[in-house]
């Protein structure tokens, strides 16, 4: 017949907003009755352990007659001893269980105080039974009083399974709408952190586009045009240096046969030789020094080109390009030294010139670091796990319908 309960059931729509205006007013009636219920039990067992604690008493100052063995043994000190001891720890675990109750504990708490104390007392009391047998009356009673303890924790335990499960659900219904709040103020917070991450990359976007456009307009200057124009008249200049130098060293090679043989036949300073040696090897070094030594070296072997030189052909070939060579040198000479001036002013005016954006660049780079971090930031932020409202919210309408008898609908 559930379904038909069910289909009877008064149905009621709630905003999560009124859920806990809700749940107050489905139990404030019933939640007063509870507590008084609950004190009632308190009230029950603090008389019971108190009951238990005249009992002790009584116990403790009781007389008995001396226990004598059927062997003649009389064991009276290991009885008072065992009833000392029995007595002692009881009311140890009683006075500990009656501080307990007293601190206004939850009933749950309570009923575990209780059946702790309970559980301990019972077991000291079997193992006093035989020995104490010479006090029966006492440990009847205590047992009774024991007896009735455990009919108030079984009450106070079905209680706690009917009535007051109302305020179990009361805190567990309590407990989720903390949860799905702060589920929700977290959601909000990693989305607005979210979007103060994505307006900081904005912003940086921006600043980086600045530092760009700072660089672009430093390349379009005059400045750079000048120096771009400086850069290509450098290129130009050290293609006509390398030019000389290449003429150079093909003019020198082509007497370069005929001198050798002149050094290798006459008696010629050693220091001078060398020298000579050095020129024909590197060309280039007639470019930056006196020619004098060379032009010499030159006039010399011709004169004596028909003893070093028995080949006819090549013999006229020299006289022919040897003073050609020499004013090609000189030429040459005056050109390199012309350039070279030239190629230092444009060195000088090229400095002078140079445009610098390693500032800027420099900018862009950090900018870049703190994008790559921020993006790193966001995917942390977009990856981290969240619950399922929507499953803690259909607990929640059942405890709801539960606690009211209505068929509980969150919107």
């Amino acid at each position: 017949m559930g379904w038909l309960k069910n289909l009877f059931k008064t149905k009621k729509k709630i905003n999560f907003d009124e859920i806990e205006y809700f749940l107050s007013e489905e139990t404030k009636d019933k939640k007063s009755e509870i507590e008084s219920k609950v004190e009632r039990f308190r009230e029950n067992f603090i008389n019971f352990f108190n009951l238990l604690i005249k009992d002790f008493d009584e116990l403790a100052c009781s007389e008995f007659e001396p226990v004598i063995l059927e062997d003649k043994r009389d064991i009276s000190n290991i009885v008072e001893t065992s009833r000392k001891n029995y007595c002692l720890n009881s009311k140890k675990l009683l006075t500990r269980a009656l501080e307990s109750i007293k601190k206004k504990e939850s009933p749950s708490e309570m009923n575990s105080i209780v059946l702790e104390f309970f559980n301990k007392l019972n077991k000291l009391s079997r193992d006093a039974q035989i020995l104490l047998n010479p006090f029966e009356k006492q440990m009847k009673k205590i047992s009774d009083d024991l007896k009735k303890i455990k009919n108030e924790i079984d009450k106070f335990e079905t209680f706690l399974d009917s009535d007051y499960s109302i305020i179990q659900k009361e805190n567990r219904a309590k407990e989720l709408i903390d949860k799905i709040k702060k589920n929700r103020l977290n959601r909000k917070l990693k989305e607005n952190k979210k979007k103060e991450i994505e307006r900081q990359i904005k912003e940086l976007e921006k600043e980086k586009e600045v530092q760009k456009s700072i660089i672009l307009k430093i390349k379009n200057s005059a400045e750079a045009k000048k120096l771009k124009n400086l850069e290509k008249e450098q290129i130009l200049l050290e293609k006509q240096i390398e030019n000389i130098i290449s003429e150079t060293n093909y003019l020198v090679a082509m007497v370069s046969r005929q001198i050798r043989k002149y050094l290798y036949s006459n008696e010629i300073d050693k220091k001078e030789k060398l020298k000579i040696i050095d020129l024909l090897e590197n060309p280039e070094n007639l470019l930056k020094g006196d020619n004098k030594l060379f032009e010499k070296i030159i006039k010399d072997t011709k004169k004596n080109i028909k003893k070093i030189e028995n080949d006819e052909r090549k013999r006229k070939k020299f006289l022919e390009i040897e003073k050609n060579v020499m004013d090609s040198l000189n030429k040459n000479v005056e050109k390199y030294k012309e350039i070279g001036e030239k190629l230092k002013e444009n060195i000088r005016e090229i400095k002078r010139h140079k445009i610098d954006t390693e500032k800027e660049e420099l900018k862009i780079s950090k900018l870049n670091e703190q994008i790559q971090q921020l993006e790193k930031d966001k995917k942390q932020l977009e990856s981290e796990e969240e619950f399922n409202e929507k499953e803690i919210l259909k607990d929640l309408e059942e405890i709801l319908s539960d606690i009211s008898r209505k068929e509980i609908k969150l919107i």
